[in-house]
């Protein structure tokens, strides 16, 4: 089985701001479990694509938003077909 974890930061608090506050709660459970994987030598996938510039065009940090979710699935379904070819 293997661990993959995707999160942004919420972004511009001014851009729903219950969201990017909630996303960047759940951003801060993230880093900490990442930690906890490292600390074990558990082998992980970690993407923190902060306000999401970076990681996919249109992103804006936020789970909700197709950009994101996209992004997080190419790379995930990416993650899956190499793990099928070393089978």
């Amino acid at each position: 089985m293997g661990v993959a974890m995707y999160t942004g930061d919420g972004g511009d608090l001014t851009v729903d701001p219950i969201l990017a506050v909630a996303e960047n709660r759940v951003r801060e459970t993230a880093l900490v479990t990442a930690a906890n994987l490292t600390a074990e030598g558990i082998p992980y996938r970690f993407v923190d694509y902060r306000d999401g510039s970076t990681w996919a065009k249109g992103c804006n940090g936020k789970h909700s938003q197709q950009a994101c979710l996209q992004a997080d699935m190419d790379d995930f379904v990416k993650l899956i077909m190499e793990s099928f070819s070393r089978s």
